[in-house]
């Protein structure tokens, strides 16, 4: 948090807020901000939200028995005469809103900083911790926006934690209805923003695919200098050929950085141009997909003024980890591929892909499972969703099908007679059915794959606790 931050005066004019001193005592610095009553600690400002469930304003007096010091919204909290002399409190109009121009105002006290948004319906946390690890290599004073804090929430929450030493940053941007991304862009104010893809995801809030590309580039409203989008993907190669001041990636003729070539064995060896020159590279990350999310990195950090072929050299057999994102686990004879963490039909589509032809690379033999829960928030699009990924399993031989959820019914109906295949209506079941089968020693690889809603990622517990 900046110095400046941490000055009470400072603080409350920040916030465009009110400092009600009922203690008398003398104000001492904020040492932090925390939203969680539970977690906060002492010389932290707890700052109350509301929710569609809750009222934090209710756990104020468990946080100043803890020594934080208290915002609060106008009638929704009265300073109590057993709570007058625990600290100071700080009324504002609205909690959520002084969080977000906090957030907001730290940034702008960073001017020296380079910020890179990223957006876009898949790829996004991985294309983030790709930046990350290349900067992370040029640098000691990066900041990647943590964990998926990524809303309108998480966003203020990361900018907050900016420092003044912090030279490049990297923020994550997710949406699930309209006008999301202007309003966290806004915030961010990012000096060069990517859009990873558009696909269909959170249809329950966006409706249509066009809804979702409107509000996925507004990142650019806010976008100070470079816009990088990907050109192989159909709705933003459109959105690139009427707006001319973006930078393309992609296979696709006229991208501004051109994959010429791509060999897929155990590894992706690529060839790509870029300004007049030939780069390689070979990746080991999981999947076509991301080498789209590599590509993506390498151009937003380049925008920063570092040279191509240094950040080539970095990318080059570059190893990340991302939890519940097609991570590999192994236990005995069997590998496990974690893609728990969520689920939407193009994201769903490439892991399966990805699944089939890796298993199939290692060995054969192997027997091929899939756990697949529902891919939620579809809206009224769901059924056809979810029967597309039925009838596209039938292009591939799987051992066995699980699945959970009731809209994966619809997968269920377009598979093809004589699949193996069936529906879970409880998790506790489907877990006892994994965790049987692998007890056998049959060599067995599983595929687990659905959005969050399905807790999908109880099944990797389970397997880790072994």
């Amino acid at each position: 948090m900046h110095t400046k931050l941490s000055n009470i005066e400072e603080f409350v004019k920040m916030i465009d807020g009110k400092l009600i001193n009922t203690s008398q005592k003398e104000l001492s610095n904020i040492s932090g901000i925390s939203t969680n009553s539970k977690e906060i600690k002492k010389g932290e400002i707890f700052i109350p939200l509301i929710g569609e469930k809750f009222d934090a304003h209710n756990f104020i007096d468990s946080a100043l028995e803890k020594g934080s010091g208290t915002l609060f919204m106008k009638n929704k909290y009265s300073v109590s005469e057993d709570n007058i002399n625990k600290g100071y409190f700080i009324e504002v109009d609205d909690t959520l809103s002084a969080l977000q121009l906090l957030g907001k105002n730290n940034r702008l006290l960073n001017t020296d900083m380079k910020i890179i948004g990223v957006t876009g319906s898949n790829g996004k946390t991985t294309t983030k911790e790709i930046m990350g690890a290349i900067l992370s290599r040029l640098s000691d004073d990066v900041f990647i926006s943590e964990k998926n804090l990524n809303n309108h929430i998480g966003v203020p929450l990361n900018l907050i934690k900016l420092t003044e030493n912090i030279k490049y940053s990297v923020f994550e941007m997710g949406a699930s209805a309209m006008g999301e991304i202007d309003l966290l862009a806004s915030l961010v104010l990012p000096d060069i923003s990517i859009i990873t893809n558009i696909a269909p995801a959170h249809l329950e809030g966006f409706k249509t695919i066009e809804n979702i590309l409107k509000t996925k580039t507004e990142i650019f409203k806010h976008t100070k200098s470079v816009k990088i989008v990907n050109y192989d993907n159909q709705y933003l190669k459109k959105y690139a050929d009427e707006n001319k001041d973006v930078v393309k990636f992609g296979f696709e003729n006229g991208s501004d950085l051109q994959i010429i070539e791509l060999i897929t064995r155990a590894t992706h060896k690529v060839m790509f141009k870029y300004k007049g020159k030939r780069y390689n590279f070979e990746s080991i990350l999981p999947g076509v997909h991301n080498i789209y999310n590599l590509l993506g990195a390498l151009l937003a950090v380049e925008a920063l003024g570092f040279e191509m072929q240094e950040l080539v050299n970095i990318i080059d057999k570059l190893d990340i980890e991302i939890s519940g994102r097609l991570k590999k686990i192994e236990y005995k004879n069997h590998i496990v591929y974690d893609d728990s963490y969520n689920s939407n039909p193009l994201s769903m589509r490439a892991g399966i892909e990805y699944f089939y032809k890796d298993s199939e690379k290692t060995d054969k033999k192997t027997k091929k499972i899939l756990i697949l829960g529902e891919m939620k928030e579809l809206g009224e699009h769901s059924k056809f969703y979810h029967e597309d990924i039925g009838s596209f399993l039938n292009n591939y031989r799987f051992d066995e099908i699980f699945l959970i959820g009731n809209e994966s019914k619809h997968i269920l109906s377009k598979l093809d007679f004589g699949i193996s295949a069936k529906w879970f209506s409880n998790l506790d079941e489907l877990i006892d059915v994994t965790m049987n089968l692998l007890t056998h020693n049959d060599k067995k690889a599983f595929y687990i794959k659905g959005s969050r809603g399905n807790k999908l990622d109880e099944i990797i517990k389970k397997i880790e606790e072994i």
